[in-house]
């Protein structure tokens, strides 16, 4: 956690606070959950609390469940929940993205190289070194293209809120 990170927690988390007690006219439960609902998802976005999701889930479901709410506005913060909820499921570094290539291809990259392993049966494992040609990784909002090239075969994969397609081709 660096000092940027907590003090645009703390400014947002303030900024909330003010507009919706002191600004707003409405239930008091529904301000109280949509202020817990903007907290929740700014402690798993700028301090890095991924628990702190499960309460932005509890806090929409609360918002869905309140008899004061109107069906629109239900439908409303139910959307705009799923989309911040899914917002935050883009990787923003490299460092998810080789997450994903473990769990999906079996690849581990270090360094220069990157070792593919995979099984043959139940007993033995096979790994095949290759050296990294080029490494991309471009985040956008709601998006995010990386690929991974090596002299022996190229990942390309996209991340659409939250949701891998990748491609691997061997050389």
């Amino acid at each position: 956690m660096d000092a940027f990170s907590l003090i645009t927690f703390l400014l947002v988390t303030g900024y909330s606070f003010y507009t919706l007690f002191f600004k707003q006219k409405e239930d008091f439960l529904v301000l109280y959950l949509i202020f817990c609902l903007i907290v929740s998802f700014s402690l798993a976005v700028f301090l890095h609390i991924s628990a702190a999701m499960w309460f932005f889930a509890v806090c929409a479901a609360g918002l869905l469940l309140s008899s004061v709410v109107s069906l629109w506005n239900k439908v409303l913060w139910t959307g705009i929940a799923l989309f911040f909820a899914s917002l935050y499921q883009v990787p923003i570094n490299p460092v998810q993205f080789d997450t994903y290539l473990t769990e999906e291809y079996g690849i581990y990259c270090a360094g220069i190289e990157c070792l593919k392993v995979e099984g043959e049966n139940d007993y033995t494992l096979r790994g095949e070194i290759s050296a990294i040609q080029q490494r991309e990784f471009k985040w956008l909002l709601v998006k995010t293209e990386a690929a991974l090239e090596t002299d022996k075969y190229r990942v390309e994969a996209t991340n659409i809120l939250g949701w891998w397609t990748s491609k691997l081709q061997l050389k």
